[in-house]
């Protein structure tokens, strides 16, 4: 059975209901569940979107999962998508700084993480590794944190996460991400690969989080931020590449009880610079940059 009936029955939707959300005959849809059609960018996208996911965990081409990640939440007849939709949101709140960070999360990533935050474990650092629902991951050191608040879906947020931005507290379907990337470079023109609809809608999640320009993009979606150990925060943009090697070298302290150098080079700049994981809080990166770079190696 396709991944495509598969989401479309745990959503309740009939062949009709979802033909006419991605505008397209219900044969179409018909003939991508069995195959006999492969579905166009453009589809694909639509298809992403009504599920609340990405193309490649659609498609099963994530480099990271072979699950379904959806920002949707599934119904409980399905319990193989139930636990990869949406459960609520985690706070971070870092030591010396008033602000907690907040992102929307996932049942499975829930679950990873209260798992490791459980675990009778002697480590000097408890490196965790998470993806968040809007296009952030994650990795940070749990002993160096002052407090981890999970909230789920049901449950009223603190005032500190009425306080944060649009952009770091609340979750889009992870195509919209990558389309509003696409129109962001476009300048103007209509990027190829995406219907009207989706363009609407990516063009107005860009209002919402107030993305008028590539200044904009970065600072809501496309930056590293690297906080330390004395409250700091360093925010750069580090090509795709990059994203990829200081992802992997960071999650490498998650099986090592040895503190090491992690390389932050700027990948054909001028500059390269190394920061020892022991003076690392939290990593918060670009997630969708990282996707892609693992796809291309």
């Amino acid at each position: 059975m396709s991944r495509i009936r598969i989401l479309r029955e745990a959503r309740r939707l009939s062949v009709e209901d979802l033909a006419e959300m991605v505008d397209v005959p219900p044969q179409h849809i018909n003939d991508v569940e069995e195959g006999v059609v492969e579905p166009s960018q453009t589809l694909w996208r639509d298809l992403a979107v009504a599920f609340g996911t990405s193309v490649l965990h659609l498609s099963g081409k994530h480099p990271f999962s072979d699950d379904v990640v959806s920002t949707a939440m599934m119904t409980k007849e399905f319990d193989d998508f139930t636990e990869f939709g949406f459960w609520g949101h985690i706070g971070i709140k870092l030591k010396g700084v008033s602000v907690t960070h907040w992102y929307p999360i996932s049942v499975e990533a829930y679950q990873e993480i209260t798992e490791c935050l459980e675990a009778d474990d002697s480590r000097s650092e408890l490196w965790i590794a998470a993806e968040t629902l809007n296009n952030r991951a994650l990795v940070f050191d749990a002993l160096k944190i002052e407090r981890i608040t999970f909230v789920d879906e049901a449950a009223e947020m603190p005032s500190s996460y009425r306080d944060a931005p649009f952009h770091v507290s609340n979750y889009y379907p992870a195509e919209v991400f990558k389309g509003a990337v696409e129109i962001s470079l476009a300048e103007g023109d209509f990027p190829e690969g995406m219907s009207v609809s989706f363009h609407q809608l990516a063009t107005k999640f860009m209002e919402k989080w107030e993305i008028s320009d590539l200044l904009d993009l970065h600072d809501a979606m496309t930056a590293t931020n690297t906080h330390m150990v004395d409250g700091t925060t360093r925010t750069e943009t580090l090509c795709n590449s990059g994203c990829l090697a200081v992802f992997e070298a960071a999650i490498g302290n998650l099986c090592s009880n040895v503190p090491r150098m992690i390389s932050f080079s700027d990948f054909g700049g001028d500059c390269d610079w190394y920061v020892p994981s022991r003076e690392i809080v939290m990593l918060d990166m670009p997630l969708s940059e990282i996707v892609d770079e693992a796809c291309r190696d």
